[in-house]
């Protein structure tokens, strides 16, 4: 039988998910318990300074490495048809997805 605290750890493995947008794809993680808990505290203030932190801390270059610096986030975060596919594919792959709801619900 297998240890709990090993199939939690396999369990809380971070998981990804490829995106298109505009014919083009990226990659984006789950986010962590630390950086939502800030994405949370920076959305009561400024919703858009959450935004891009959410982006620098979840969108993936090539190599699996944090693709945006604070500042390309902030830009980033200026086109809403840019960044609500992405924040919605960080959300699903963090469990906050309409998939994880149904599974739930099941």
């Amino acid at each position: 039988m297998v240890p709990v605290s090993e199939r939690l750890r396999s369990k809380a493995a971070v998981r990804t998910k490829e995106i298109a947008i505009d014919g083009d794809t990226f990659c984006v993680r789950e986010v962590g318990a630390d950086d939502f808990a800030e994405y949370g505290k920076l959305a009561k203030a400024d919703s858009t300074q959450a935004t891009a932190f959410l982006l620098a801390a979840c969108v993936l270059d090539e190599a699996g490495l944090p693709a945006l610096s604070k500042e390309d986030a902030a830009e980033v975060s200026k086109s809403a048809r840019v960044t609500m596919p992405l924040v919605k594919a960080i959300m699903d792959v963090s469990g906050f997805g309409e998939e994880e709801k149904k599974a739930d619900a099941g």
